[in-house]
């Protein structure tokens, strides 16, 4: 028996939200988080593009149940590469995992639990001859063995592509 849950989806795109329609979870076309009493929020590459970033921390707290979850995902800055500003300009910061913790702690969180994912698509991407979800790239192309390699690396090191940091109401 899995308990029951009642899930809602907050967004701004239309496309998002009409997938987790079909899903049949509720939906809010909206970027204002309801006043309600939450037990988990994520928010899955969203922190980098904001302006007011510990504005938005802050009333995400406000808005959990003591205990409650925040789960957030975004870029790794430990493992971008040179080029990374140019991915996406959209980004207006950058975190590693320390200064993603130090964000959550300012606005009151502590921190349960962080852990990095590997972005299947850019190793496997670079594997296949430089073709990148960025546009091409020949420099990134390289053999078997490194991709196993760096793949590893990366996974044993918490220095995968994306941080998922999990942070908790105090």
């Amino acid at each position: 028996n899995r308990p029951s849950l009642e899930l809602t989806g907050m967004d701004l795109n239309q496309a998002a939200l009409h997938t987790l329609a079909l899903l049949g979870i509720k939906t809010l076309l909206t970027k204002e988080i309801p006043n309600s009493r939450w037990d988990v929020i994520t928010a899955w590459g969203l922190v980098e593009h904001l302006k007011r970033q510990h504005e938005f921390l802050k009333n995400v707290h406000s808005k959990l149940l003591n205990g409650g979850l925040f789960i957030s995902c975004v870029p790794n800055v430990e493992r971008l590469s040179k080029y990374a500003a140019t991915f996406c300009p959209q980004h207006l910061s950058y975190f590693s995992i320390d200064t993603l913790s130090k964000l959550y702690e300012d606005c009151g969180f502590k921190i349960n639990h962080f852990y990095t994912v590997e972005d299947e698509r850019v190793p496997i991407a670079k594997f296949i001859s430089g073709l990148t979800p960025y546009g091409k790239h020949p420099e990134w192309a390289y053999s078997h063995n490194l991709f196993r390699q760096d793949l590893k690396n990366i996974l044993g090191r918490n220095k995968g592509y994306k941080i998922v940091l999990i942070g908790e109401k105090i």
